[in-house]
């Protein structure tokens, strides 16, 4: 491979950063005030990071133009693949897993190692719980719980649902507001 050209499988270079040990900052991250850092995270190239939030020990992978607006709480182990947004006041606890388009807004929790898909969107005052599964298209409206249940493409929450523990909700389906799933619930279309 000519000198210069990096293979399609690895992420673009990265370089230490004295501000924690182990940090590992790429080319054009923005840092903003106040900004916190745990051992060992790892921030890809193009990446901005809102003044005063926290990113806990091994949150790795914030990816290629990852936008992180003011006063995020990230917690340890964490992946943010490139291309998602979190928005002032989110909170997202160990393990969880953010893909590509994901859109967090404000004041939206994940309390226990979730996994989201790609062009997810969760509202306001949202909150998943561990073990939920949010498919790619997954909308969680503002108001809504979430915990430990899955939900495939294309799902809709509209505002204040909620969805308990093994409750699953099949593609294209919709839970209008004030709806809930009781544990083990199943919507298939």
């Amino acid at each position: 491979m000519p000198d210069g050209e990096e293979s399609a499988d690895r992420q673009p270079a990265v370089a230490p950063d004295a501000r924690a040990p182990g940090l590992m900052l790429g080319e054009d991250v923005r840092v903003g005030e106040g900004v916190r850092f745990g051992a060992h995270v790892v921030v890809h190239a193009g990446s901005i990071i809102g003044a005063g939030s926290i990113l806990a020990v091994g949150c790795v992978g914030v990816g290629n133009c990852t936008l992180l607006t003011a006063a995020l709480t990230l917690g340890s182990a964490m992946t943010i693949t490139g291309g998602a947004t979190l928005v002032t006041g989110t909170s997202l606890a160990a393990g969880t897993v953010l893909a590509a388009g994901t859109t967090l807004v404000a004041g939206t929790t994940f309390v226990g190692a979730a996994q989201v898909a790609g062009v997810t969107t969760c509202g306001r005052t949202a909150m998943c719980g561990a073990g939920s599964t949010l498919a790619a298209g997954t909308i969680v409206a503002a108001g809504s719980i979430v915990n430990g249940s899955m939900f495939t493409t294309a799902t809709t929450l509209t505002s204040v649902t909620s969805c308990w523990g093994g409750a699953t909700l099949a593609a294209g389906s919709t839970l209008a507001a004030g709806g809930a799933l009781a544990a083990g619930s199943m919507v298939m279309l």
